[in-house]
């Protein structure tokens, strides 16, 4: 849906993505939105502004347990901190955490 991740080295910024799309549609009565972004600093990054951007359209945002594999090439500590909820057991990490 949103064609990539954020990626300022590649001069790839929050426009060259269709995120004013994901918000068209979750303005549209949409009540979760999943995110499945790869467990990169970019896919990392990208995950925590779209929950950003659909807080005030009251979405509820979790991230996808597929995102949560482990990746050598992370610059994150193991475990990243949005997948620590699903390690210890949980289907999904509410990003948002007003829901």
């Amino acid at each position: 849906m949103l064609g990539g991740v954020l990626s300022p080295i590649d001069n790839i910024g929050p426009d060259d993505l269709h995120v004013k799309e994901l918000l068209a549609r979750a303005a549209a009565g949409v009540r979760e939105v999943i995110i499945a972004t790869n467990p990169t600093t970019e896919g990392e990054a990208t995950a925590i502004y779209v929950a950003e951007q659909l807080k005030p359209a009251g979405v509820r945002v979790t991230r996808s347990p597929a995102a949560c594999r482990s990746d050598p090439t992370s610059t994150w500590p193991t475990p990243r901190p949005s997948c620590a909820r699903w390690k210890a057991g949980a289907s999904s990490e509410v990003l948002d955490r007003r829901h």
